[in-house]
């Protein structure tokens, strides 16, 4: 009866896993971001605060999805670029735009040899400030 369940349960492990490795997409651990000064990903301003950052890898396509607690604020796609070794420290690096707010260019995650890089120019300077309460 014990090896019975334990065949059924890695039989239900195995289809559970194949469906999902089926759907292509495939999210990497949540990783912590603090900003230090309002910034604009796509039409969302980030207000400074504490932030987590998961990445979705779908084939070659890869977003960045930033959440405040567990609500999700901002998905934008993004060039993973391969860097020379693992990044020491997180960072935000921005383009400058005027006046505005600066524009996100590249997010660089502890622990990671990639680095993720945005269409700052491409980004529509409309904006939407973020609820960050």
């Amino acid at each position: 009866m014990k090896r019975d369940l334990r065949s059924i349960t890695m039989a239900l492990l195995v289809v559970v896993l194949g469906s999902l490795s089926g759907t292509g997409v495939l999210a990497k651990p949540l990783k912590s971001l603090t900003i230090y000064q309002k910034v604009q990903l796509n039409e969302v301003v980030l207000n400074p605060g504490d932030y987590k950052v998961e990445i979705l890898e779908n084939g070659k396509a890869t977003e960045v999805a930033i959440y405040k607690g567990k609500k999700l604020i901002v998905k934008a796609a993004a060039q993973a670029i391969q860097q020379g070794q693992k990044v020491e420290r997180t960072s935000v690096l921005y383009v400058l735009n005027g006046n505005d707010t600066p524009l996100v260019s590249e997010i660089r995650l502890t622990g990671e040899s990639v680095s993720y890089q945005f269409d700052a120019a491409g980004q529509v300077t409309k904006k939407k400030s973020a609820n960050n309460t």
